[in-house]
């Protein structure tokens, strides 16, 4: 089903194809084309000339949304356009049953559906919600960050996947759909302006090379000069600059009827200030507690924009150390290709081959803990290379439709987390502690390295990862009433590689070679040397890096059956199972222990649905049920430590269930006038799983009945959109959209000051532009009330912090048509 069924854009020609850049307004096809065409030249979705359905590549095929039996929700470029979704994460505003949250560290985004989703401090964690850009697997979600630009849709398909696509997933995936070289020279240019000196260009050009080639270059600049967040300690400081540039190639081939091949290159570069979170409450060691760790925390707070960090003038004992923390920054850069070729070996046969290859290079410097003191300033750096290579031969054979398969993908990932804690309550603890043992002894140890020992850290992981698959799946129709599909895919994933905590320029030498021998009762403990791993082993005998490596096999598979007993009346019902492979934490670990993988987690899920369009197709109505078994889920959960207490660990949740709901319907009321509602209940229970809880002092939980994270039982999401003429020279559209959820959490269960409250927003449109969208100028504004709002709670080292959404965001933008 589809938050957004139907995509099209209402104009005075409710039955045009759209036309728009990414900041124009959408209206009639213009020029005569074909809708099709106009569709992909204009980063529109394809609209068939009657009753505006919509065209979706979910089965890995070309077929009408409405006849579509998978829950699939749509979002055209017009509707990110038009309710302001302009960066992956904005999706949860429109994709009922979709949430989506930043980590802390990195900033990688956390993508959840339905309640199933894996939040993860590491970039190089694959996820159990896939990415994909033109169906090539983007599998660490922080790839995604740039993918929000010339798309012609986003396809994100629920449940279990790997049937069909590349990587097994057990929430579903997001496919992002780029635009495609069109058949007759066209381009586009916006410019845009809005508050925070908050500067847009962007557009494309796209046209026929030759007879038998075409192509098209797409870019975008999307920039942030003032940061929106200001400092509660010092006021007049500011953060959250952004620049991101992005650019696309894509060359389109046919030098036959029988040979098509579509190769693109894209390139993305985002720099900037991460967020700052707001510290709402203190939660290390009171007795050590810094005074000046008073005047950041926020315990009430109501402003979005409200926040605090270390100044880039406070760096403690840097005189001594000449250790110096650079200023917040963000510096990722993206590189991605891939070719798709397809052969027609007969009228019903073909071969088809998909070649990806994708490398990002991270950076990031952020502030965790919300406080002007050095309590945490966390920097994470790292490379992420993947191939992969599918090949799939396919059949068309009227009522029989078919495809077998193979699937090869290649990572190596390297991940190197480091940090600078001087004033943090549990680093102070520690060198007081071992100041005390060290007078009590004579002072063996310069008291002064003690107690400038561990300003840093760091955690680094290096790993390998190779998938191999083989599945296939077949269609049948049995006449027009019914149809049963049947899929099947067997899956290896290897993963191998290293990691621990480790000495960070000789800085943590000191202390750990003086105190860890005291702490853990074993004075034969033979310390570190600079540069060296100070992760303890499981029985804290010695320190040693963890070398590490799991194998794990699956066989997912998928069962549909389509009931159609008309035109416009669609019912489906299936059963599945997915599988996400167990990965290892990235983490400066205490002790090995918190370095282990998790198993494999498996999702079987039971789904019903139906898809009607009524009313001449002006009205279509979607609705769907489901029941999720969910066996390991995996999580980031907490252990017992000898010397700290508790410490991070992914964990697996042995039995867990979720199900729920969702509608969704669109009404074309005239033929300028639009109105799109949808609706999701969601419900998430704990069977089985006892662990430690997030409390200062942790203590053992047993969770059952607990809810998942994120998993906010009812959603909403709504627009109003009008395309009305006012000459024959000129139109006036308005777009009014929002979206609510209900309280949910961001840890298991209902801990407090993890909770995020429910929360509405509204965002609004208004522009003018030609009939024939040769030009257009429009005015927006997202957050229209200006809501507090906050999409994660997370505990850092010692204090409870939120993350708040945006803003109220506006601004306008021009954009010219050729």
């Amino acid at each position: 089903m589809s938050g957004s069924a139907y995509a099209q854009t209402t104009t005075a020609n409710p039955d045009s194809a759209p036309a728009s850049s990414q900041g124009a307004p959408a209206a009639g096809s213009a020029d005569g084309a074909t809708p099709q065409e106009s569709a992909s030249s204009t980063q529109g979705a394809s609209v068939a000339p009657e009753g505006g359905d919509i065209i979706v590549t979910a089965n890995r095929r070309e077929e009408s949304l409405s006849r579509v039996g998978i829950p699939v929700a749509v979002v055209t470029s017009q509707q990110l356009q038009l309710q302001e979704v302009r960066q992956p994460l904005d999706l949860a505003r429109v994709v009922p049953g979709f949430q989506a949250a930043s980590a802390g560290l990195t900033g990688s985004p956390v993508y959840i559906l339905r309640g199933v989703g894996f939040d993860t401090p590491n970039a190089t964690s694959t996820a159990p919600v896939g990415t994909y850009v033109d169906e090539v697997a983007y599998a660490y979600p922080y790839m995604s960050l740039g993918a929000n630009f010339d798309l012609e849709r986003v396809e994100v398909l629920k449940g279990p996947q790997g049937t069909l696509y590349g990587r097994n997933a057990t929430g579903g995936l997001i496919d992002f759909i780029t635009a495609k070289p069109t058949d007759t020279p066209q381009g586009a240019l916006t410019l845009g302006y809005g508050n925070y000196d908050s500067f847009l260009v962007e557009g494309f050009v796209s046209g026929p090379l030759s007879k038998t080639l075409k192509a098209r270059v797409a870019f975008q600049s999307d920039n942030r000069a003032t940061g929106w967040q200001y400092s509660v300690s010092r006021p007049d400081e500011r953060l959250g600059t952004r620049y991101r540039q992005s650019v696309r190639g894509t060359l389109a081939w046919d030098p036959s009827d029988r040979l098509s091949v579509v190769g693109s290159v894209t390139y993305w570069e985002l720099r900037g200030e991460p967020q700052a979170p707001q510290a709402i409450a203190y939660v290390g060691n009171a007795a050590l507690r810094n005074p000046a760790i008073n005047a950041s925390i926020i315990a009430n707070p109501t402003d979005n924009r409200a926040a605090d960090w270390t100044p880039i003038g406070r760096q403690p004992r840097s005189n001594i150390t000449g250790i110096l923390r650079p200023f917040y920054d963000l510096n990722s850069k993206f590189v991605a290709g891939s070719l798709k070729a397809t052969l027609n070996l007969s009228d019903s046969i073909s071969l088809a081959s998909l070649t990806g290859y994708n490398k990002l290079n991270f950076k990031s410097v952020a502030e965790t803990n919300g406080v002007q003191t050095e309590s945490q300033t966390a920097v994470s750096t790292g490379r992420i290379e993947s191939f992969s290579q599918e090949l799939r031969l396919l059949g068309d054979m009227g009522a029989l439709n078919w495809s077998i398969g193979g699937y090869y993908a290649k990572d190596n990932t390297y991940e190197f987390n480091y940090g600078y804690v001087d004033e943090l309550s549990t680093i102070v603890g520690l060198r007081a502690a071992a100041a005390g043992i060290n007078a009590a002894r004579g002072t063996p140890i310069n008291p002064t390295a003690l107690s400038t020992s561990f300003r840093n850290y760091s955690g680094v992981g290096n790993y390998d990862n190779r998938v191999l698959a083989g599945f296939a799946n077949v269609d049948y129709k049995f006449g027009d009433l019914f149809k049963l599909s049947l899929g099947g895919r067997y899956t290896q994933d290897k993963l191998e590689g290293s990691g621990c905590g480790r000495d960070f320029n000789g800085n943590n030498v000191t202390l750990v070679n003086f105190l860890y021998p005291v702490l853990t009762r074993n004075p034969a403990l033979q310390g570190i040397q600079p540069g060296g791993c100070y992760t303890l082993t499981q029985d804290n005998s010695r320190f040693a890096l963890a070398q590490q490596g799991q194998t794990q096999e699956n066989f997912s598979w998928r069962v549909r059956g389509d009931v159609t007993p008309s035109e416009t009346v669609l019912f489906y019902g299936s059963v599945s199972r997915g599988y996400k492979a167990g990965v290892f934490p990235i983490l400066a670990a205490s002790n090995a222990s918190q370095l282990q993988p998790v198993t494999q987690e498996q999702l079987t899920a039971y789904e019903v649905g139906a898809k009607f369009n009524l009313l001449d197709r002006r009205w279509q109505l979607n609705v769907a049920g489901y029941y999720y078994d969910y066996v390991n889920r995996q999580i980031f959960g907490r252990i017992p430590d000898l010397i700290f207490g508790t410490l991070q660990r992914i964990v697996n949740i042995p039995k867990s269930e979720v199900y729920g709901a969702e509608v969704d319907t669109t009404f074309r009321l005239t033929g300028t006038l639009r109105i799109q509602a949808a609706g999701s209940y969601l419900h998430t229970e704990v069977k089985q799983y006892t662990g430690y809880n997030n409390a200062a002092t942790a203590s053992l939980v047993n969770y059952r009945g607990a809810t998942l994270p994120y998993s906010p039982r009812w959603q909403f999401n709504g627009s109003i959109i009008n395309d009305q003429p006012l000459s024959d020279t000129i139109s006036l559209f308005t777009s009014v959209f929002g979206s609510y959820q209900s309280r949910s959490s961001s840890v298991l269960g209902d801990e407090a000051g993890f909770g995020i409250k429910a929360y509405g927003l509204l965002g609004a449109k208004v522009g003018i532009h030609a009939p024939d969208n040769r030009w257009g100028l429009e005015a927006y504004v997202s957050n229209l009330t200006n809501t507090y709002y906050w999409t994660s709670a997370q505990r850092q080292s010692e204090t409870l912090v939120r993350y708040a959404g945006m803003p109220r965001m506006y601004g306008a933008r021009a954009t010219f048509r050729f």
